[in-house]
């Protein structure tokens, strides 16, 4: 595209055969979103869309077998709110007012068996907190929504939302708490329980830094904002 914006991130994704590349777009002093697909050869390949949600406050692209499931956040077209795939499904709703601010953060969002979970931020239903939250969508047509729920009740914002598959079918929610400005962890099943007590751990997570499920199901991530920028620390988390 020759209209990309720099000022904004987007995703790049691989399912085994081809990328999928999902970015910010600027035109007409409206900012917008563009998917693509791209061949190993670097052919542009049928798909995707020119213009789609408007303005995309965030992004995120992730593979699933042979398909992709772009995830946006909006906060004017075509509505406010989280969508899959432009506008096939609102994932959640949030407020926004057409010039950037919305009520809603991504956090992250991974593929468990037939359904993609998001873990995101947001202050919604009159909460004076950003909360974490826990939201779902079949991959199939209608993208059935089985779990939409906060997780706990906040008494200080929840921010720097991260999720990931762990182990075989759970999932790993990980959020900071603006009070103690310690980095929580708690495992959730598909319905959006608890299994056990959540965890206060020392460790650090970069916001623009998604989680990563290795192939035994431990949870991995990489962080540098220690030793001034100079020392990359590689955590993980075994099931």
């Amino acid at each position: 595209s020759n209209s990309s914006r720099e000022i904004h991130w987007g995703s790049l994704a691989w399912n085994g055969q081809t990328y999928g590349a999902y970015f910010a777009l600027h035109g007409g002093g409206h900012e917008g979103d563009g998917l693509r697909f791209v061949s190993p050869e670097g052919e542009i390949l049928e798909g995707g869309w020119n213009w789609g949600v408007s303005h995309s406050i965030d992004m995120r692209l992730i593979p699933s077998g042979d398909q992709f499931f772009p995830v946006a956040l909006s906060d004017a077209y075509p509505g406010t709110g989280f969508y899959f795939n432009h506008t096939a499904k609102r994932i959640s709703y949030t407020w926004g007012n057409s010039s950037g601010g919305t009520g809603g953060r991504i956090g992250g969002v991974v593929a468990v068996g037939d359904r993609m979970f998001m873990a995101f931020a947001s202050k919604e239903g009159g909460r004076k907190h950003w909360s974490v939250a826990l939201a779902d969508f079949t991959k199939e047509a209608p993208h059935t929504q089985r779990v939409h729920r906060y997780l706990e009740d906040a008494d200080s914002d929840q921010i720097n939302v991260k999720i990931a598959r762990y182990g075989k079918d759970r999932l790993l929610i990980s959020w900071v708490d603006s009070a103690t400005e310690q980095r929580k962890f708690a495992v959730y099943n598909q319905q959006g329980k608890r299994q056990g007590l959540a965890e206060n751990l020392p460790v650090s997570a970069a916001p623009r830094s998604d989680f990563k499920t290795l192939s035994g199901g431990s949870v991995a991530w990489a962080h540098c904002g220690e030793g001034g920028g100079r020392t990359l620390k590689i955590m993980q988390i075994a099931p």
